[in-house]
């Protein structure tokens, strides 16, 4: 699950950031299906899962969506307590 939801985090980010050579990666990548191993599907779209980028990039995100629930949950305290 890790490496499936590490690769996704890198694919979604590089569409995100409007890079329009990643959406058509992506788009070729989904139409590829099963025709090579993944590994080699992923880089082809952009990203190498045998470098530490996209496992970094998935526990930033983590981390961010940590911070952004802790953050949530002071607010809501705080309104609690008024």
């Amino acid at each position: 699950y890790a490496t499936g939801l590490s690769a996704a985090t890198m694919l979604a980010q590089r569409i995100l950031s409007r890079d329009a050579a990643a959406r058509k990666a992506y788009l070729r990548f989904l139409t590829r299906g099963s025709s090579d191993y993944s590994i080699r599907l992923l880089k082809d779209a952009g990203v190498d899962m045998s470098r530490p980028e996209p496992i970094q990039a998935t526990a930033t995100l983590f981390e961010q969506l940590v911070n952004q629930m802790a953050n949530l949950f002071d607010t809501l305290e705080e309104k609690e307590k008024q």
